[in-house]
């Protein structure tokens, strides 16, 4: 695998890890207070995901 493969394949396991964990913090922000906080950065995100 190349240094270049390598990076993007880093990047990509990266962003995943971030949308799970925005789905997650999301998750728990529902939860706990019934009801989603969209001013939050991994709200948007897995509103975005959900849409693909």
């Amino acid at each position: 695998m190349t240094a270049y493969g390598l990076l993007l394949a880093a990047h990509i396991a990266a962003g995943t890890a971030g949308l799970l964990l925005g789905s997650i913090v999301m998750w728990a922000d529902t939860h706990r207070w019934g009801r989603t906080s969209d001013s939050r950065a991994p709200g948007v995100l897995t509103h975005s995901l959900q849409q693909l």
